[in-house]
């Protein structure tokens, strides 16, 4: 068995795993770009995004959900400033022969609030953010008798290291507000942490659906 021989701060490494042979372009300036080439057929690799800037990766994020959200840059919720919030509304109804005669209507809503960071995380923005998000619910909440649920998402992307206790924090928080005491439906609040330099999303379990956009992006095929 063969094993990794050298690697140069541009340079090449070779191992080889009984008749498998892989050869690693290895850059130490990116510390992302390289290929990988099994038996001479070129392979893709998922990497996390680690040196991407927080405004490229803030930009691109906003350009994808523009094709379903209404996008709207450089805004703020309460006292916190935001890259882009992201809003979606979907109804659904149901109409017995004819659209005079409704038999029953659901709305359902969406809202994605992005702050940057370039400095630590800490707990007191968090609960900023928090107490903000919850002082603003009424604003992103149809009051109808057909509304169904509204997703209030605030997200902190940062290039800093993210403490261990805002970790957790963020894995432990949702919010659930009845609407009405629950007649008009209700509102769901979750923040998410996402670190660019490990390349990872940090959720309650709960909204990992609601934060798929940042994952992918972050572990998307490299295409340079």
């Amino acid at each position: 068995m063969g094993y990794i021989t050298n690697i140069y701060m541009v340079g090449i490494a070779y191992f080889s795993l009984k008749s498998i042979y892989i050869q690693i372009y290895f850059d130490n300036f990116t510390n992302t770009e390289y290929n990988i080439i099994v038996l001479g057929t070129p392979v893709r690799r998922k990497v996390a995004m680690e040196n991407q800037t927080l405004k490229e990766y803030v930009h691109k994020l906003a350009n994808r959900y523009v094709a379903y959200f209404d996008v709207y840059r450089d805004d703020y919720i309460g006292s916190i400033p935001l890259a882009f919030k992201a809003l979606y509304k979907r109804r659904d109804e149901r109409y017995l022969m004819t659209k005079t005669i409704k038999v029953w209507g659901v709305e359902n809503q969406q809202a994605v609030f992005v702050s940057t960071s370039d400095t630590p995380v800490t707990q007191e923005f968090i609960h900023r953010f928090q107490n903000d998000m919850k002082d603003k619910v009424d604003q992103f909440v149809t009051h109808d008798k057909d509304h169904m649920s509204t997703i209030l998402l605030g997200v902190i992307v940062t290039d800093q290291p993210v403490p261990e206790e805002v970790k957790k924090g963020v894995k432990n928080y949702r919010k659930i507000k009845w609407i009405r005491y629950g007649l008009h439906g209700w509102a769901e609040l979750y923040i998410a942490v996402v670190d660019l330099k490990v390349g990872s999303v940090y959720v309650n379990p709960k909204a990992q659906s609601f934060v798929e956009p940042f994952q992918k992006l972050l572990t998307e095929e490299d295409k340079s």
